[in-house]
């Protein structure tokens, strides 16, 4: 096992201390890959003059983001995103199309302005 040092705290030249918040995304850590396991160590240390030490730990929390996968209005090309490519896409197939037609966003039997603003108002969204 190899450890890492996240964080160095030195506290502030003022008297009366205080809590600090601190957060590290663990793709931020110096690892090869994401850890399956995950330990973490805090040390205390009085060093130079002599002085009262006082440290705590709290609140720890480990958090997971979870991605959406909703579709984007306006991404015909499943990429993600509503982007230029989208928009050629619109503009490549202006005018009435059949069924099914994957740029008749709003289901009129046509790709035309409504289907454009869809793109743009999602734009990179």
């Amino acid at each position: 096992m190899t450890w890492s040092v996240l964080e160095n705290y030195q506290p502030p030249a003022a008297p009366g201390g205080g809590w600090e918040f601190v957060s590290f995304p663990i793709s931020s850590l110096p690892l090869p890959e994401i850890p399956t396991d995950l330990r973490m160590r805090v040390s205390t240390s009085d060093v130079g003059l002599p002085s009262v030490i006082e440290a705590g730990l709290d609140a720890v929390r480990i958090r997971t983001v979870a991605c959406d996968n909703e579709p984007v209005p306006g991404d015909i090309d499943g990429d993600g995103a509503a982007t230029y490519q989208d928009l050629i896409l619109i503009l490549g197939a202006w005018g009435p199309c059949g069924t099914p037609c994957a740029t008749d966003l709003d289901g009129n039997g046509v790709t035309g302005y409504q289907d454009l603003l869809v793109v743009l108002a999602n734009w990179f969204g």
